[in-house]
């Protein structure tokens, strides 16, 4: 299983099962198929975008185009996270994400 052979619909995941374990996965693959439990149940709203939860901490994964707003907010004349792009090496390095900006739950 590589990148090049494109977006895995949820619904598909469960038949990568023995392919995901083969790569160190450990949870179950059936349940990324039902859309309204966990994990799956989990919506992430970015104000333009959508994220998936990958941490029990509340980390999330997204597209670049989905945090146009919080890398502006976070921008400063002489720092352009849009140009220059940003990493947190630590939790105490993380920048604050615009207020518009929410994260939720599917089930409230």
């Amino acid at each position: 299983m590589t990148a090049d052979e494109g977006l895995w619909r949820p619904p598909q995941i469960p038949a990568l099962a023995s392919e995901l374990e083969a790569l160190g996965f450990t949870g179950d693959a059936s349940a990324f198929a039902d859309l309204t439990g966990h994990p799956m149940g989990a919506i992430v709203s970015l104000g333009g975008g959508s994220a998936s939860f990958v941490s029990p901490d509340g980390l999330t994964a997204t597209n670049h185009h989905c945090v146009h707003g919080s890398l502006q907010y976070n921008s400063k004349p002489e720092r352009s996270l849009m140009e220059q792009g940003f990493l947190a090496k630590t939790r105490s390095d993380e920048l604050e994400r615009p207020r518009l900006a929410r994260l939720r739950d599917g089930f409230g």
